[in-house]
């Protein structure tokens, strides 16, 4: 919206009147304000395509199930219901996008070095709705999961109470 001002005070004074030091700080204020509401309102959940028992899925293990402390559910792709969207890889953001998609490209896009994890998203925007998602298919333990009893005994006990798969890698 600032910026649409800005451009129709340049087309209408055929000049921009503002100082560029006041355009940064209103911009940055904007920028900080727009991006704390969208914080407290977009919900996010994030896949990849990376099967969790292959060498490739090693970077997965490492970073985001703490050092294979943690722990991986597999879905089946086709059992979602609600709109995932791929996860768009781009050496830069493309501004060039129409106003009504910029939401969703800001959501869906990443830099270019993170094209391994090969993601794809559901996003959410409103009050925090618990979504309904289908059972997994698979919990898979990494290789450390049992050091903490209580996660490793409470996953068990979980898919076992809605007969999911476990394996203990």
């Amino acid at each position: 919206v600032f910026w649409n001002a800005v451009e129709e005070e340049k087309r209408l004074t055929g000049d921009n009147k503002w100082p560029l030091d006041l355009i940064v700080l209103l911009q940055n204020e904007l920028d900080y304000k727009f991006v704390s509401q969208m914080q407290m309102k977009t919900y996010i959940a994030c896949f990849t395509e990376i099967a969790p028992k292959i060498a490739e899925a090693q970077y997965f293990w490492e970073n985001y199930a703490n050092d294979n402390k943690g722990f991986c559910i597999e879905y089946a792709f086709e059992d979602f219901f609600t709109c995932l969207f791929p996860v768009v890889y781009k050496d830069k953001f493309d501004r060039e996008v129409k106003q009504e998609t910029i939401i969703t490209k800001i959501l869906t896009t990443k830099e270019y070095k993170w094209s391994k994890e090969k993601e794809w998203r559901i996003i959410k925007m409103g009050k925090g709705e618990e979504e309904v998602f289908p059972t997994p298919k698979r919990i898979y333990l990494g290789k450390e999961c049992c050091r903490n009893e209580e996660l490793y005994e409470g996953l068990k006990k979980i898919a076992l109470e809605k007969k999911i798969e476990i394996i203990q890698l």
